[in-house]
C-alpha cells in the first residue's frame, strides 16, 4: 500500500541476499502445485507448466526432496513440472545443483535454461546440462528487431539449438510481427505481451 507495485527485478535480488528466497521459492511452488491439482490442467490441455527457481534456491542440499515432498502433497505427477533455471545458477553451483537436477530429471521433472542470451550464454552449460528447453531472453529477440547483425546471432542460435534436438521459446514477443518473424527462423514457442500479461489464476484458467 506504501509502495505501490514493485518490479521482481528489484525485490527478488533484495529477497536473495536475506535469504527470503528460500521462503518465497517455496510458497510459490505450493501455490502452482495447489493451482495445478484444484484446476486438473492436464484435463484442460495443459501439459506441464514452468516454475523458476531462484539461483539461492539451486544451492539447497535437500532442494529435490524438498520439490518431491510438495508434489507428493498435492498428488502432482512428476513430468507435469518443468523448472527454469538461469545461468548463474549452472556456475555458482555446479556440483549442488547437479545433485538436485539428477534424482527429479531420473523421476520424470524437466528442466528450462532461462534467459539464454544474457551473463555468461555459455555454449558448454547447454551441451552438458539435460534441458528439455532453452528460452532465448527477450534482449537478444528486442536487438535483433533493429540490427542486423543482432538477426544473424539470433538466427545462428536458434538453428544451433535446433540441431540439439532442444525445444526453443522466444521471450519477449509483443507484436505480430516479431510473432512472425521467431516462427519463420523455427522458434517453436513464443512468450509475450502479444499473447498475455501475468493474469490471475482465475483469468488464466478462462483463457485456456
Amino acid at each position: 500500500e506504501e509502495m505501490g507495485f514493485i518490479s521482481p527485478d528489484e525485490f527478488i535480488p533484495i529477497a536473495e541476499k536475506t535469504g527470503l528466497m528460500f521462503e518465497i521459492g517455496e510458497f510459490v511452488f505450493h501455490q502452482v502445485c495447489g493451482m495445478m491439482s484444484k484446476q486438473k490442467i492436464w484435463e484442460r490441455g495443459i501439459e506441464y507448466i514452468e516454475i523458476n527457481l531462484s539461483p539461492v534456491q539451486c544451492i539447497e542440499e535437500d532442494l529435490h526432496a524438498k520439490l518431491f515432498s510438495i508434489m507428493d502433497s498435492y498428488e502432482i505427477p512428476y513430468d507435469r513440472v518443468n523448472l527454469e533455471i538461469t545461468e548463474t545458477a549452472t556456475i555458482s553451483s555446479e556440483e549442488v545443483l547437479r545433485r538436485n537436477i539428477e534424482p527429479l530429471l531420473a523421476n520424470g521433472v524437466t528442466f528450462s535454461l532461462d534467459d539464454y542470451g544474457t551473463a555468461y550464454s555459455n555454449l558448454s552449460n547447454v551441451i552438458s546440462y539435460p534441458f528439455h528447453i532453452i528460452k532465448i531472453d527477450k534482449s537478444m529477440v528486442w536487438s535483433a528487431m533493429d540490427d542486423e547483425r543482432a538477426m544473424r546471432a539470433l538466427r545462428h542460435t536458434v538453428a544451433m539449438i535446433k540441431d540439439l534436438d532442444i525445444n526453443i521459446v522466444a521471450e519477449g514477443v509483443e507484436t505480430i510481427e516479431q510473432a512472425k518473424l521467431l516462427g519463420n527462423l523455427g522458434c517453436g514457442f513464443l512468450q509475450g505481451y502479444y499473447f498475455s500479461k501475468p493474469v490471475s489464476e482465475k483469468d488464466f484458467i478462462k483463457m485456456i
